[in-house]
């Protein structure tokens, strides 16, 4: 069956059950497996949404059992890791959250974040099997611990975490001209670079990896996040001889 090209399609899984063309780079996943907390600076466009949905089905346990469908057919499908499908994974996406004064920003962070920690205990609550309930009124980093000290305690898996659009926030203040606001989101004290700081947490300590993907440039040099940027450029979007094999 001929592949079909499937535009400005970012989900890993349907472009596989589609048929979709794609490109096979997941040979670069065995080398992200030797990079702590890895940081995607590429322009719009160029697959990094693509990227975070291609990791989650590799990583998480949930797909262990498509894992021939979804991987059969790609270099890392036939050369896997020890890591494959295993850990819970965390998907977020900072695209969502709303933009707008200080606190309207860090409520939205908190709801986003909370919502999609109630959503991993539900995708894998044959795991947790209801033994652990979230707060919605707290703090999304605090819900967090939460979960990493249920995994350690009960010797579960360990958590993956995945980032997109992880500087949304600084774009769309300074594409707005908010220039106080953005001052202060990216100050020490300011509750994104205190939350992605709680996120940057070493596996020995926390029983967590993290995948910050997304960028257009570096929002938080003082960051722990910054040290992991890394400009990898064949990992996403398409060569000419990929573009050629498609014509």
């Amino acid at each position: 069956m001929k592949k079909r090209i499937l535009y400005a399609e970012a989900n890993y899984q349907a472009i596989v059950r589609r048929n979709g063309y794609f490109v096979d780079n997941t040979a670069y996943i065995e080398h992200l497996e030797q990079i702590d907390n890895p940081v995607f600076l590429r322009p719009r466009r160029f697959g990094k949404s693509l990227l975070c949905t291609m990791l989650e089905s590799y990583y998480s346990i949930l797909f262990k059992d498509q894992f021939d469908e979804l991987f059969g057919h790609t270099w890392i499908g036939r050369n896997p890791t020890p890591l494959r499908n295993a850990f819970f994974v965390l998907h977020l996406d900072f695209s969502i959250v709303e933009t707008g004064e200080m606190a309207v920003m860090e409520k939205s962070f908190d709801f986003t974040v909370n919502l999609e920690l109630k959503s991993l205990l539900t995708k894998n609550s044959a795991w947790f099997n209801d033994r652990l309930s979230l707060d919605p009124e707290k703090n999304a980093t605090a819900n967090l611990a939460k979960i990493l000290k249920h995994l350690k305690d009960n010797d579960l898996s360990p958590l993956y975490v995945i980032i997109d659009e992880y500087d949304n926030f600084a774009n769309q203040l300074v594409t707005g001209r908010k220039d106080h606001l953005y001052k202060q989101l990216i100050a020490d004290e300011g509750f994104l670079k205190t939350s992605i700081n709680d996120f940057d947490l070493r596996e020995e300590d926390a029983n967590q990896i993290a995948g910050y993907v997304e960028g257009l440039r570096e929002e938080y040099p003082e960051a722990n996040v910054s040290r992991h940027i890394i400009y990898c450029f064949g990992n996403q979007g398409y060569r000419v001889f990929d573009l050629d094999t498609i014509i």
